[in-house]
């Protein structure tokens, strides 16, 4: 089957590129996900191979990958159907098939053998998690591949020190934004503004190099696999489109603070978001802190029936609100995690370092202030009512 597309450099380059591991690294908005979509669907799929996609969660992929191979399916037309019981993409056309699965099943990963396999975000894995996956790419197939796709966030991460400085046979592509040709001005603008907020943020999402972290905002959090009882559950929403819409859940008990990531997923209108936070069957009348940037799309949630509320969006002050408490993130929570590895403080053209945090990835944690600080602000919901 002849498919038409319009390809990128990271495109070619996998085509080009014969090393069995490849590394995709590089800045934001440099079409590493769409790149490698492409190629796996239009190189690899058509071709037969048998492909596994993956993340550390099965719900970040949810949203990510599978949502970005499901758009291309779609603008390709091709006739690919997913089984929704084992999230399996198959074709009448040809042999291979496309398996979506998160490492939060990792039976799952450990039951079959595969000659293509790419990693999305695989800076939130463990190296135990990076052997395991060897382990399922054929060994008998000389052109297995298993690709790589990450931001370099820290030259301490194990990635870099236990699998590139020590592998010479592994190929490694360094990608940025200039690589990406559908790029807004405005988002690039917005890139290019980092290195007046933070040279370390400058370092990885614009240049594509590994980072140093520094200055970081959050250190009074730990991950959790699961969350006790809970005195309170309140919610946090940020609104996106081009950057992700946001739904946290908040579980609170005395000075902890119990934090699940339930949405984080970009294109979503406000009609689609109100859908999927319908799917997860909360109590309505829960409070649900909300962007008060967005008093039309917090309408439509109070029309649907949530206990939706205006936050306060007061950054320093909520930032001190938040860091008060112990705050515990679910295992799952994989982009939160991110975010919170990252979230840093500004600095001046002189270097000094100021109050406010870099306003880049910050979806999550933003959404968090919103629903801690709000409620804490009066000492409760109750109080925060009786002012109202």
């Amino acid at each position: 089957m002849e498919v038409k597309a319009t390809v990128t450099e990271i495109y070619d380059w996998l085509v080009d590129t014969r090393n069995r591991e490849k590394h995709i690294m590089g800045g934001a908005g440099s079409s590493k996900s769409h790149s490698i979509a492409q190629y796996i669907l239009l190189n690899r799929f058509l071709s037969g191979h048998k492909i596994l996609i993956l993340r550390k969660t099965f719900p970040s992929l949810r949203d990510s990958a599978l949502q970005l191979m499901k758009e291309l399916v779609s603008m390709y037309q091709l006739p690919m159907k997913l089984n929704k019981s084992d999230f399996t993409y198959r074709s009448d056309i040809c042999k291979g098939f496309i398996n979506f699965i998160g490492l939060d099943n990792p039976e799952k990963v450990k039951s079959s053998e595969y000659d293509t396999i790419w990693v999305e975000e695989a800076t939130d894995l463990t190296i135990d998690d990076y052997r395991q996956l060897k382990l399922r790419l054929g060994r008998a197939t000389d052109d297995a591949e298993i690709i790589f796709s990450y931001n370099p966030i820290s030259q301490n991460h194990w990635l870099k020190r236990e699998v590139i400085d020590l592998d010479s046979s592994i190929a490694v592509n360094h990608s940025t934004y200039k690589m990406n040709p559908f790029l807004s001005d405005s988002y690039k603008a917005s890139l290019e503004e980092l290195i007046n907020q933070n040279p370390n943020y400058y370092r990885i999402y614009v240049l594509g190099e590994w980072g140093i972290l520094e200055n970081v905002i959050y250190t009074n959090w730990d991950i959790v696999d699961k969350i006790p009882p809970v005195e309170e559950t309140i919610y946090g929403i940020d609104f996106g489109y081009e950057h992700p819409s946001v739904l946290m859940s908040l579980g609170i008990k005395e000075k902890d603070i119990y934090i699940d990531e339930l949405i984080y997923q970009k294109h979503l209108t406000n009609e689609d978001l109100i859908l999927l936070v319908d799917s997860f069957g909360l109590k309505k009348s829960s409070y649900f802190f909300a962007d008060c940037a967005e008093p039309a799309r917090i309408q439509e949630f109070f029309n649907a029936g949530y206990n939706i509320i205006d936050a306060n969006k007061d950054v320093v002050d909520g930032i001190d609100t938040v860091k008060r408490f112990n705050l515990h993130v679910t295992r799952r929570s994989v982009n939160t995690i991110k975010e919170l590895n990252g979230y840093s403080r500004k600095r001046d053209r002189l270097g000094h370092v100021l109050e406010e945090p870099i306003k880049f990835m910050d979806d999550a944690v933003d959404a968090v202030r919103y629903a801690c600080h709000t409620y804490m602000a009066g000492g409760g919901v109750a109080e925060l009512w009786a002012g109202l």
